[in-house]
């Protein structure tokens, strides 16, 4: 039963991750939306403002560029974490439904040992009343039925209770490597996605300070002139 109570709690701790991980994914992609909007509209103002156009269509430019980058990070996050995260709950379905299936078995086993007692205790009630040889005879062989009912419950049950340990621990091996992977890599996606869009707004920052050109590396000053005597130079 403890196991089963934390197979459902941690069930539930991940359903609740992945619907908050939709909302965020559904939020990187209202940003992407939103980014993309505000690059169309800078575009189609542009013109209207003569000699800042240049600049204000690189600015739309570089919003178009970071709008992508959200609209794929989004991608990524499906892949990352909702599709991951519901293989995980189907995995801790399973293992629930075999923890179930055991405990069928075992009300199965309860009820064919209840079965069997009463059996033998009507048999040898009639029998102490005096039935016939061929009635003895018959409640003998219901009674072989029941206990074989019994036997082949025991041997259910035995067979999960010898199964079950060894496949929980295979389980939370497998669910916890997996569980760092989906963890590593989201992390991996969203330090991606927070570099590309630095970048994008650091190349923006230097060009729009260049006045629209791409930043150019300072020019060495010139070289100093020597004059000689008779007038003439020489550059050193």
């Amino acid at each position: 039963m403890e196991k089963e109570a934390r197979f459902r709690m941690v069930s539930y701790h991940i359903s609740e991750v992945r619907k908050a991980s939709e909302k965020l994914m559904f939020k990187q992609l209202e940003m992407s939306a939103a980014m993309d909007e505000f690059s169309r509209k800078l575009a189609e103002y542009a013109p209207v403002e003569g000699e800042l156009k240049d600049t204000i269509m690189e600015v739309a430019k570089y919003e178009n560029q970071m709008s992508k980058e959200y609209e794929k990070h989004a991608g990524m996050m499906a892949q990352l974490l909702d599709e991951p995260f519901q293989d995980h709950l189907g995995m801790l379905q399973s293992a629930q439904d075999m923890g179930a299936a055991r405990n069928t078995a075992a009300l199965t086993l309860t009820n064919a040992r209840i079965k069997t007692a009463q059996k033998r205790q009507e048999n040898d009630a009639e029998k102490h009343k005096g039935a016939g040889a061929g009635r003895a005879a018959q409640m003998d062989v219901e009674l072989g039925q029941v206990q074989r009912q019994q036997e082949a419950a025991q041997s259910r049950l035995t067979k999960f209770d010898e199964h079950i340990p060894g496949e929980i621990d295979r389980f939370h091996k497998h669910r916890s490597s997996d569980l760092k992977a989906i963890m590593c890599g989201y992390a991996g996606a969203a330090s991606s996605l927070a570099n590309q869009i630095s970048k994008q707004r650091t190349n923006l920052k230097a060009k729009l300070s260049n006045g629209g050109a791409s930043p150019q590396k300072p020019t060495a000053p010139p070289s100093p002139t020597i004059l000689a005597a008779d007038g003439s130079g020489s550059v050193l």
